[in-house]
C-alpha cells in the first residue's frame, strides 16, 4: 500500500507512474492470493480493502479527469447551467459570474479547470450528473457503493468477495483514475440475483436494471449476448425507455454538436487491430472512408468472434472479444465484464484484465517500437491465445480455483 501511494504521488498524472502503480497492485493480488495459508477473517478483508480504496482515491491517477468532469458538472447542474450546450472551456472562460453566488464556486472553478476535455459539453446522463452534483462527496460514493457490492458478494461467495476485495483492475480503475463504471457494478449485481428468480415481476425488475446500466454505459452492451432470451427482450424494452426519457429531458445531449457525436467519430482509441487498419486504409481512402470501412470491418470481427464462440460464450471470452474486437478499449470498460465473470464464477476471467497492464506501457516511451513489444502481447496475444485454446472444447467448466476460503 505504501509503495503504491509512493509512486502514485511521486509520477503523479503520469503514464509511467500508473504502470507502476498498477503493476505493484497486481502484485499485491498475486502475493494475497497464494500466500494466504491462514484465511483471513472476512472483518479484516473489510478493513484493508476499504483503507486501501481510500487511500487510493486521494492519489493521483493520468485518467481522473473524468472524475474532475463529474464533479463540476454536476454542481454546475445544480446552478442551472445547461451542461450541454456549455463547454467547461466556455463557463471559464465566459460564465463565471452565472457560479459567482454558489457556495461550492471554488470546488467548481477547480474541477472544471482539471477536467479532460474542456473543450467538448458533458456527454453523461442527467440523472448520474444529478448525483454527481447532489453527494457530498465523491470518495464516500463510490467507497460506500463498493462497500455494497463487497457485502453482497460475501454473501454469495466468499472466492468472489475475496477476489473483489484487491483486484488491481478495480483498485486502479475504480479508485486511482475514479471511473464510473465501478458504481455500475451494484445495480449489475442486483439485476443478476433478480434474474435468477423464475417469478415474472423479478425478471421485469432485473431487465429494468439491465437497461438502466446499458443506458448509462454504451460499452456494458456487450454483456447482452449474455443474457437469457427472456433478459434480452426485456433490457431492449427498458433500454428504449430509458433512452427516450433520457432525449425528453435533454434533448440537447443528443444534437449535432454534443460530445455523444463528436466521440462517436473517434471510432478507434487505443485498438492494435483498429489501428493497424487505420494505418492501412488512411493512404488509400479518405478519412470518412476509412472510419466507414474500419468500422465496418471491426463489427464483423465482432460477429465472427461472437459465432466462433458461442458454445462456449461466458465473460472471459467475452473480455477478450471485447479486447479483440472493440475499436474503442479502455481497461475500465472491462470492470463490469469481470463482475459478471465472477457471478458466474468464470474464474478465467479473473486474470484476463490483467492484460491492461499493457494499455499504460505503451504510453511510457517515446518508442513506439518498445511500447509496442509490451503492449501487443498483452491486448492481442493474450486474448487471441485464450479464444484459440477454448475452441472445440465445448462449454467451459469452472476451472479449479486455489483462492482459499475465508472465515466468517
Amino acid at each position: 500500500m505504501g509503495l503504491v501511494l509512493i509512486i502514485s504521488h511521486q509520477f503523479g498524472k503520469t503514464y509511467t507512474g500508473n504502470l507502476i502503480s498498477v503493476t505493484i497492485l497486481s502484485g499485491i493480488w498475486v502475493v494475497w492470493l497464494k500466500n494466504s495459508h491462514i484465511p483471513p477473517r472476512i472483518s479484516l478483508c473489510l478493513v484493508l480493502a476499504l483503507g486501501l480504496r481510500i487511500l487510493l482515491f486521494l492519489t493521483n491517477g493520468v485518467f481522473e479527469d473524468d472524475w474532475h468532469r463529474y464533479r463540476a458538472e454536476g454542481l454546475l447542474l445544480g446552478t442551472g447551467v445547461n451542461v450541454y450546450s456549455l463547454t467547461p472551456a466556455e463557463v471559464l472562460a465566459f460564465h463565471l459570474d452565472k457560479i459567482n453566488a454558489h457556495p461550492q464556486r471554488a470546488e467548481i472553478v477547480y474541477h472544471l479547470a482539471h477536467t479532460g476535455f474542456p473543450e467538448y459539453p458533458a456527454i453523461y446522463p442527467k440523472e448520474l450528473i444529478f448525483i454527481f452534483g447532489f453527494v457530498p462527496s465523491l470518495l464516500w460514493l463510490f467507497l460506500i457503493t463498493d462497500l455494497a457490492v463487497l457485502l453482497i458478494f460475501q454473501r454469495i461467495s466468499h472466492h468472489i468477495f475475496y477476489l473483489w476485495c484487491f483486484h488491481p483492475l478495480v483498485l486502479m480503475e475504480g479508485f486511482v483514475n475514479k471511473h464510473y463504471d465501478v458504481l455500475l457494478v451494484l445495480p449489475l449485481v442486483l439485476a443478476y440475483l433478480l434474474m435468477q428468480s423464475p417469478k415474472m415481476k423479478f425478471q421485469i425488475l432485473s431487465g429494468l436494471f439491465w437497461g438502466l446500466i446499458f443506458s448509462l454505459k454504451g460499452m456494458a452492451l456487450f454483456l447482452w449476448v449474455l443474457l437469457p432470451p427472456r433478459q434480452k427482450v426485456l433490457s431492449l424494452f427498458a433500454l428504449l425507455g430509458f433512452m427516450a426519457w433520457a432525449y425528453f429531458l435533454s434533448p440537447d445531449r443528443f444534437s449535432q454538436g454534443s460530445s455523444l457525436v463528436i466521440f462517436a467519430k473517434w471510432w478507434e482509441v487505443n485498438s492494435p487491430i483498429a489501428y493497424l487498419i487505420r494505418m492501412i486504409l488512411q493512404n488509400h481512402l479518405s478519412p470518412e472512408n476509412t472510419a466507414l470501412w474500419g468500422r465496418a470491418f471491426m463489427g464483423l470481427l465482432l460477429i465472427f468472434l461472437i459465432y466462433w464462440k458461442r458454445a462456449s460464450l461466458k465473460s472471459s471470452t467475452l473480455i477478450c472479444i471485447m479486447m479483440l474486437a472493440n475499436p474503442i478499449n479502455n481497461p475500465w470498460y472491462l470492470i463490469l465484464p469481470l463482475a459478471y465473470g465472477l457471478l458466474q464464477k468464470d474464474w478465467n476471467c479473473n486474470w484476463l484484465p490483467v492484460a491492461c497492464l499493457g494499455y499504460y506501457s505503451c504510453w511510457i516511451t517515446n518508442d513506439p517500437g518498445i511500447s509496442l513489444l509490451i503492449y501487443i502481447p498483452l491486448s492481442l496475444v493474450l486474448p487471441l491465445w485464450y479464444l484459440w485454446t477454448k475452441q472445440n472444447s465445448g462449454p467451459p467448466r469452472d476451472s479449479p480455483d486455489w483462492v482459499p476460503s475465508v472465515r466468517p
